[in-house]
């Protein structure tokens, strides 16, 4: 047996049960990630969607820096499950992190330097690094995400791909995630991905790209950001933003007042004064 068959039968058994509803999840292998020390199984969870989501689909990844987090983020399940509930099947992948050593591609790199650079380099300045010691802790934070990117990439792709095994319409998959997650997000959809392969939508929650060099006329953008975030500066979202308005992408940026970085203080289900909650926002986007 070849090694990619032996990953299908690998994932349908480790899969195999009762579909997932909002409140039982499927874990499944969606393919492997390079790493210095060989290939790496990548595992995600998969939400079927309750009735009326009309085949829509979101590959949704977890944050953490590119350094930890898992799928199993108590705030992303709930997100997850709601979603599922409300029609929105949801892939949640894990991805290739910093103690993996992955080793993407060059051109990854590079996009993911470009897109996100700026974002880094003020606190890696800050912690009193300069030089070479700066540009070694820069690099192997890029070389991080740029692995993150290629796996939301290759995630977005076997949702596509088994599709109608999944009750879903390959032209309504989107591409998402928070934090790190959102960033992959951003760089696979409008730098990774070819052409005839772009994602539905993309949605970033908490994530910036403020370098990214937009496809013209990509995906319909939704981002949420806190007005307070440290992490990811809100200016860092308002150029996001703003780039990918010039690039002729429809992007909405919805700012959460007095928010930082943290899930807890961005509640996206907590009702806001128009009497809407920034779920509903999304959930409104996703069903476009």
């Amino acid at each position: 047996m070849n090694k990619c068959a032996a990953i299908t039968l690998l994932g349908v058994l480790v899969g195999a049960g009762t579909a997932a509803t909002a409140d039982d999840v499927r874990t499944e292998i969606y393919g492997e990630g390079a790493t210095t020390g060989g290939p790496k199984t990548l595992y995600w969870d998969i939400y079927t969607a309750e009735d009326g989501g009309e085949g829509r689909a979101l590959v949704l990844l977890h944050g953490g820096g590119c350094r930890d987090g898992s799928r199993n983020d108590r705030r992303l399940v709930k997100l997850a499950q709601q979603l599922a509930q409300d029609g929105i099947t949801v892939a949640s992948p894990d991805y290739r992190l910093l103690a993996d050593n992955p080793s993407p591609r060059p051109y990854s790199v590079a996009s993911m330097a470009e897109a996100a650079s700026e974002i880094w380099l003020p606190d890696i300045l800050a912690s009193g690094n300069s030089g070479a010691a700066a540009q070694e802790i820069l690099q192997t934070r890029v070389t991080a995400c740029a692995a993150a990117a290629e796996d939301a990439l290759a995630a977005w792709r076997a949702v596509r791909d088994r599709a109608p095994e999944l009750g879903l319409d390959p032209e309504r998959i989107a591409l998402g995630g928070s934090s790190a997650g959102a960033l992959a997000s951003l760089v696979a959809a409008y730098e990774l991905a070819a052409d005839q392969e772009r994602p539905y939508a993309v949605v970033t929650l908490r994530g910036a790209a403020p370098g990214l060099a937009f496809t013209y006329g990509g995906p319909p953008l939704w981002a949420l950001h806190g007005a307070e975030d440290t992490v990811v500066p809100l200016a860092a979202a308002r150029k996001t933003v703003s780039r990918a308005r010039r690039a002729n992408v429809r992007a909405t940026l919805r700012v959460q007042p007095a928010a930082g970085h943290s899930w807890t203080e961005m509640d996206l289900f907590e009702l806001r004064p128009d009497g809407k909650t920034h779920y509903q926002l999304l959930l409104d986007f996703l069903r476009m």
